[in-house]
């Protein structure tokens, strides 16, 4: 009994500096996915199953595709998560195939460079499961990494999806832009209003007497109109059944160059789900039939404006 005791502990003990071994190798310069601070990079290639993103910067600037402006405030969590992440644990395979039932999408394969040289490249697989989040990996070794100060999973910045990184912007029209636009209310007609621009010289359609700088005002309020966030955490059926309803408001957008742009809305509740508490600082919104997304009040409810707020009091 003694001599099987003895083996045992041996065994434990075996096995405890195997993982110290284990996370110190993958700790070492040859397997530290972290990027030491200043280090000027110039692309990030975000690529999985279901998308492709190539972040290139350009003259203090992030660029998504080569082609739109990237998020800032996105682009800057990036770069803080690749500067900042250390190394927490080991994930043995074993893990790794208990976890399989649990993957959220495919794998993201991320690198990263500077000029023209790659300094990393491994892949982040996410997960339906508290305790383990973000899986990376590189090679054939798995690690969980976290953020020291942050209660942030650190693989979550690496989304291999374009919608993620465009701005949150639902509209940028400069008042010039715009050729005409329409407010309505289902639910109570007589609310709704529609605005004609002809270089300066606006119209409200049947409403004779209204305050033109009220107009000016109001087309105004398009320069930057953004939206909160693209994760509604809704299963297909729930976005349906709210899509599918008829909205609180909608507005339609012309532009001078005939780009049409609707946005609709439908109030929600606080614990997203239809028949809770009304939710008095956000609502869902779908800008030309695409995603749901959530807007907050405090965005854009200088654009729902009622008939009466346009027209000259007698």
């Amino acid at each position: 009994m003694k001599s099987i005791r003895v083996i045992l502990i041996a065994l434990i003990a075996f096995a405890a500096i195997a993982a110290i071994i284990l996370l110190r190798r993958s700790s070492s310069s040859d397997y530290d996915l972290k990027i030491p601070a200043g280090t000027a990079l110039s692309k990030i290639i975000l690529q999985s199953h279901n998308g492709r993103v190539v972040l290139e910067e350009k003259k203090g600037y992030w660029y998504l595709n080569g082609r739109e402006e990237a998020r800032k405030t996105a682009i800057d969590l990036l770069l803080a998560v690749i500067e900042d992440m250390e190394p927490k644990s080991p994930v043995s395979e074993g893990t790794v195939d208990l976890l399989k039932n649990k993957l959220a999408g495919s794998p993201v394969s991320v690198k990263i460079f500077s000029g023209n040289r790659q300094l990393r490249s491994f892949t982040v697989s996410h997960y339906n499961d508290v305790s383990y989040g973000s899986i990376f990996r590189k090679k054939r070794t798995a690690l969980l990494f976290y953020l020291p100060g942050y209660d942030l999973d650190a693989g979550s910045v690496f989304i291999a999806d374009k919608k993620y990184w465009r701005p949150f912007t639902i509209f940028k029209l400069m008042p010039s832009e715009i050729k005409g636009l329409s407010v309505n209310y289902p639910s109570d007609a007589d609310k709704s209003f529609s605005i004609l621009n002809d270089k300066g010289r606006v119209s409200m359609g049947d409403i004779i007497s209204f305050d033109t700088v009220s107009v000016k005002r109001y087309l105004s309020y398009f320069v930057n109109v953004p939206f909160e966030s693209i994760n509604t955490s809704l299963r297909p059926a729930e976005v349906n059944n709210i899509t599918s309803s008829t909205p609180f408001v909608s507005i339609s957008v012309t532009s001078i160059g005939g780009d049409i742009h609707v946005l609709k809305g439908w109030k929600r509740s606080s614990d997203d789900k239809n028949g809770g508490t009304p939710d008095t600082d956000r609502l869902w919104g779908q800008l030309d039939n695409g995603n749901l997304f959530v807007m907050r009040y405090f965005d854009i409810d200088p654009l729902l404006k009622k008939r009466s707020y346009f027209q000259k009091t007698k």
